[in-house]
């Protein structure tokens, strides 16, 4: 084998490896597109729960205090405050949607994440 044909071989290996090595990187980054979107989502959804218990909480607190006192005592002023919408949606959902699947729920965000 002459050292022409060695080289045309060696080029061809090397551009095989970097084909297929891309292809892998290409793969990687789109699981860890997927498992970013994964981790903003428990995050958010991390943050609806506490906010709903916090909530509750604060209800919890307003009932005991109108049963305490006259509505005269309570000089409070109410505030409408923004609420995000996946967590303002999540509060307006009924106890079926709310017990769904938590793998549901990720391999959708996954496969949402591989569409993109």
């Amino acid at each position: 084998m002459s050292a022409e044909e060695r080289r045309v071989r060696h080029r061809e290996a090397q551009r095989k490896f970097m084909m297929s090595k891309r292809a892998r990187i290409a793969q990687l980054r789109l699981i860890i597109r997927g498992l970013e979107r994964q981790t903003q989502f428990v995050k958010a959804m991390r943050e609806c729960d506490d906010l709903r218990r916090e909530n509750e909480q604060l209800r919890a607190v307003w009932q005991l205090r109108t049963q305490l006192f006259s509505p005269s005592d309570l000089q409070f002023h109410t505030i409408d405050l923004p609420v995000s919408p996946m967590c303002s949606a999540l509060l307006e959902e009924d106890d079926e949607s709310a017990d769904l699947d938590m793998s549901e729920l990720l391999e959708q965000q996954l496969l949402m994440a591989v569409d993109d």
